[in-house]
């Protein structure tokens, strides 16, 4: 069966990163990445999907994210 592919505007582009919750390392190695990769790409919308608490996760990411 052949593959489906769908055209997406390329006006908008929209990232997410998905980190665990199982402790604070894992937010520690992807904060630097998600600001530095906002702070270049403004256009990007930045999703972070974890259990982490809001707090622990606005203290690190110091760009907007949904």
């Amino acid at each position: 069966m052949g593959k489906i592919w769908l055209k997406m505007p390329r006006t908008h582009k929209h990232i997410l990163f998905v980190v665990s919750s199982h402790g604070y390392g894992h937010l520690s190695q992807i904060a630097p990445v998600v600001n530095a990769l906002k702070q270049a790409n403004p256009e990007y919308t930045v999703s972070i999907q974890t259990a982490l608490p809001l707090e622990i996760l606005s203290a690190r990411i110091k760009v907007p994210f949904n």
